[in-house]
Order: C-alpha cells, then structure tokens, then sequence
C-alpha cells in the first residue's frame, strides 16, 4: 500500500513488457528518476526519488525528497523494509508476478523541520526528531505512509528489455484486492 502511494510521486513513462516477469526478474536495486512534485502541504515543490530493492525474500523502499533537484537540501526520508513471497494462482495481470508483501519496519527520518509537511503526510502524532529515524507504524494518522499489518497483495512487471520495474496502478486497496492493471510510473535498473 504504502510503496503504490508513494509511486505516485514519481515520473511516468510508458514501455510494453518483453517477456513473462518471474521471482528472480525483480532482485536488484531500481530507482525512479528524480522527479518535481508539489509539496503536500500546497508550498513550493519539491523533489522526490524512490528506491526499492528486492533480495531472494526481502523489499525495501526508500523515498527521498528535497526541497531542491540538486538534491542538497533534504527534507525527509521514508524507509520500509519486509519480507516477500510469490502469491500463489493466476496473476491479474499478463506477464507480471503477483507478490505479496509485507512492513516489518517503517520509519521517517525529518532533516529539517517542515511542520507543514508533517501535517499535510499525517506524521503530526509521531515522535519525529530532526536527524533520528523514527519508527511510524503505531502514530500514522492516515496517507499516504499508512502502514497496515495486512499483506500488501502487489504485481510487478520488468520490462523495457528488463531495464524498467513497474508495479500494479495505485488505485487499489491491496489489503483487499490484487490490481488489475499497471502503473505507468517506473522504476529503473541500478547498475550493480
């Protein structure tokens, strides 16, 4: 849930998937490009990169934002991280793996003081510190960093010569149903 809201915020490119996407298509590091959005408490814009990465059985999702796209000035970091199975049956999706995934740890890291954000991203019950990572899984009062003790019922498709990641649409509740269709919003192969 929290990794498909967070897609949003990066840049969309279309491509048509090569070939089937199976369990070890998707282990590696993938990035999204750097990409302006508006600031969710409606100031200026700012500059939000995504990066997840799937070992053998784990995820991990880490959202950057900054407040300038030379990246010098950072905002705040979300990082989640969890375990990862293949789903079992038919995937909703043709040519992508159904995964489903799983939060053992969520944590915002502020690196400077943005009240305004904080509201505006529902972190305003949490114990955020400037420079700490805190743990937000018990004080998130809503999106888009939700964080559900459900399994996150995802599909992922590796295309563009298997050079591009892309999850299912973000317009699910994935702790109810498994998408239908996929993002447009692409993640890229990182050169190990």
């Amino acid at each position: 849930m929290i990794r498909s809201v967070l897609c949003s915020a990066a840049i969309a490119i279309a491509g048509t998937a090569t070939a089937d996407t199976t369990p070890s298509d998707v282990i590696g590091t993938w990035q999204t490009p750097l990409a302006e959005q508006p600031s969710p408490d409606g100031s200026e814009s700012g500059w939000l990169q995504a990066t997840v990465i799937f070992t053998q059985n784990r995820e991990s999702l880490q959202l950057r934002a900054f407040a300038d796209q030379d990246q010098t000035i950072p905002l705040f970091t979300y990082f989640s991280e969890g375990p990862y199975s293949p789903a079992t049956g038919p995937t909703t999706v043709p040519g992508a793996v159904a995964l489903d995934l799983q939060n053992d740890l969520s944590e915002v890291t502020l690196h400077q003081e943005v009240p305004g954000i904080v509201a505006a991203l529902n972190l305003q019950d949490c114990p955020l510190v400037v420079g700490q990572a805190v743990e937000i899984s018990d004080c998130v009062g809503g999106p888009p960093f939700n964080v559900g003790d459900c399994v996150d019922m995802d599909v992922v498709m590796i295309d563009e010569g298997g050079n591009r990641l892309r999850f299912g649409r973000e317009d699910f509740d994935r702790c109810v149903t498994r998408p239908t269709a996929l993002s447009e919003r692409g993640f890229f192969k990182v050169a190990e």
